[in-house]
């Protein structure tokens, strides 16, 4: 357990899926994952693992903007023992 993730040690994969919004994690753990379940509800940010196509893949919500990315991306790299985040979703930029 972290200050902004409840799930222990070996509740995620290896690979996480990283998108911004807590409801399009747990819309894709539900559409895309086999046996879906839920690691982590600490402050919104819903994280769930399971399998993909046989693998073992864990989604997790990182919220707005890169300072919350980071937070949750130190906690499972450096916490959780995580290898590999993807980040799913959309970026904004300034012209």
């Amino acid at each position: 357990m972290t200050p902004h993730i409840e799930a222990g040690r070996g509740d995620y994969a290896g690979t996480v899926l990283l998108p911004g919004d807590p409801e399009r994690a747990q819309w894709m753990a539900e559409t895309f994952l086999e046996a879906p379940r839920c690691v982590n509800r600490r402050r919104g940010a819903l994280g769930f693992t399971g399998r993909y196509r046989g693998k073992p893949v864990s989604i997790h919500a990182t919220g707005i903007g890169v300072s919350s990315f980071l937070i949750y991306a130190h906690e499972l790299l450096d916490y959780h023992g995580v290898k590999t985040l993807i980040r799913t979703g959309t970026c904004g930029a300034l012209t």
